[in-house]
Parts: structure tokens; C-alpha cells; sequence
């Protein structure tokens, strides 16, 4: 009887001993077989190590930071500050399949494939500006605003808006004039062209509010008027201006015409996103 009472005991013992190796650590980004893009981290916790390095396609990215806060372990590990992380520009490998391998204090934690795009098309994108504007997420009626981010080398999300409604402010990101004076000019295309501008709507009265800096010269704008709601745009019954909504709620563009002593006569088309 005692003697199987050993054999048992000795045998439970076995069957833990790789459950605890393994609840030792885990790598956790990148995700196996996942798509990776921009600059982003390797990641992870481990329980005991003092180093981690990491290593793709066989090339050492040297060694992570360890000890940072991860509540979530405290219970299996005793502790809480398990975390590590390794700063990583996934642009940087030719897109495509790459695989990954990482080391707790010389031992090997975990080996995986993951693949990765270039998020600008190069290794690393400069000197470009975007926004963009997911409808319907997180849930229906909201719309999520994404702007490029170079330092990330990814879009970032920098708002969530109610999309059931055009009351709220707005943020200009783009303008576009056609003179009579001059050729056509984009803030997206012309050097020297720029503009910065708020735009508040309240029930039926809006207010925008922009400045122009062309060559250096500064043409501050302000507009006040109250909108007539006609399904597919809105029509300003003070100045004549019509609003047309793009994505409902969520962007709108804005064409005003007016007569400018420099320009001569101008058709400016204003694109905004929706910040609240």
C-alpha cells in the first residue's frame, strides 16, 4: 500500500513539473501567425528572469527591458512585475514570413512565425500626413477617427464621434481652392499652402473658423450661418454656402464662394473630421 501510495505521489510530481516550466513565462506579441506592421514591441512576462533577448530570423535585437507591472501574473508567479518588452520596427524585414525565438536568462521560452507588411511601403515613412474614419465602430452610430502617425509608423486612433448626429466640433485637415487668379492649390499637394480651422455645429446654426497661411501671408476666416437640413448636404440661408455630407456625422466638406482682393474670386473647399 505504501509503496503505491509513492509510485502515485512520484508520478503526480512528474505531471507537474512541465505544468510549471511552462506557466513560467509566455511570449505574448507578436501572436503566432499574426500580420505586424509599424513600430510596435515584442512582448511578454516571465516569472524568474533577469534577461530576455530576442532573436529574428536568427539576427539578436539584443535585450529587453524586464520587471515592468503585470498584475495579471501576480497569481501564478507570486509576484506582479513579470512584464518585458523590446521596442521593434516591423518594417524593417522584407514583408513576409519571418520567424521569431525568445530566451529567458539563456533558456529557450518560445519559438513562432509571424509575418509583416510595410506599413508605408518602406522601412521607415517621412514627412506624410493622412486621416481616415471608420464607420460603425466600435458599435453602430459611432464613427472612429485615425490620423498617421510617423513616429509610430502606423494610424493611431485619436477620437471616437456620434455619427446620428452633425452637432459637435469638427477639425480641419484639408482645403482646397480654385482661384481665378491662380492655378488650382491643395493643402495636400502645394508647399508653402496651409490652413488650421475649427468648425462648431449646434442645431441649426454652425460656425467656422479658419486661417490660411499662403507664401506667409496669414487670411484669418470667419463664417456664421444656420443650416437647413436637406438629406444629402446642408444649406447655410444666411451666406449661401453649401455643406455636403460626405460621411454623415462623422466628416463633412464645405464649399464656400467668395471674392478675395488677392485671389480674386474663390471657390474653397474645406474637408473636416468630426473630434466630438
Amino acid at each position: 500500500m505504501m509503496m503505491t501510495m509513492l509510485r502515485t505521489l512520484i508520478s503526480s510530481a512528474g505531471l507537474c513539473l512541465p505544468m510549471l516550466a511552462a506557466a513560467q513565462g509566455n511570449l505574448e506579441n507578436p501572436v503566432a501567425g499574426s500580420t505586424e506592421s509599424g513600430i510596435g514591441v515584442v512582448s511578454g512576462w516571465h516569472c524568474t528572469a533577469k534577461e530576455i533577448t530576442v532573436f529574428v530570423d536568427g539576427a539578436s535585437l539584443g535585450k529587453s527591458g524586464v520587471g515592468s507591472a503585470r498584475n495579471g501574473t501576480a497569481g501564478i508567479c507570486g509576484h506582479a512585475n513579470t512584464g518585458f518588452s523590446l521596442l521593434y520596427n516591423y518594417n524593417l524585414p522584407e514583408p513576409g514570413a519571418h520567424g521569431i525565438a525568445v530566451y529567458a536568462d539563456g533558456q529557450l521560452l518560445e519559438r513562432r512565425t509571424f509575418n509583416t507588411v510595410r506599413s508605408g511601403g518602406v522601412p521607415f515613412l517621412e514627412g506624410k500626413s493622412a486621416t481616415a474614419t471608420i464607420q460603425n465602430f466600435p458599435v453602430n452610430g459611432k464613427a472612429t477617427a485615425l490620423r498617421w502617425s510617423q513616429a509610430k509608423q502606423s494610424f493611431v486612433v485619436v477620437g471616437n464621434t456620434d455619427t446620428t448626429t452633425l452637432d459637435g466640433t469638427y477639425a480641419l485637415y484639408r482645403v482646397t481652392l480654385q482661384t481665378s487668379r491662380y492655378a488650382l492649390m491643395d493643402t495636400a499637394a502645394n508647399s508653402g499652402f496651409s490652413a488650421t480651422g475649427t468648425m462648431a455645429v449646434t442645431g441649426s446654426s454652425y460656425t467656422q473658423q479658419i486661417s490660411i497661411l499662403l507664401n506667409g501671408v496669414s487670411m484669418p476666416v470667419t463664417i456664421e450661418g444656420r443650416l437647413n437640413d436637406r438629406g444629402h448636404y446642408l444649406y447655410d440661408q444666411i451666406n449661401g454656402n453649401q455643406l455636403v455630407v460626405v460621411e454623415r456625422g462623422a466628416a463633412l466638406i464645405t464649399s464656400i464662394l467668395y471674392q478675395d482682393p488677392t485671389l480674386g474670386w474663390v471657390n474653397e473647399i474645406d474637408y473636416w473630421t468630426k473630434t466630438n
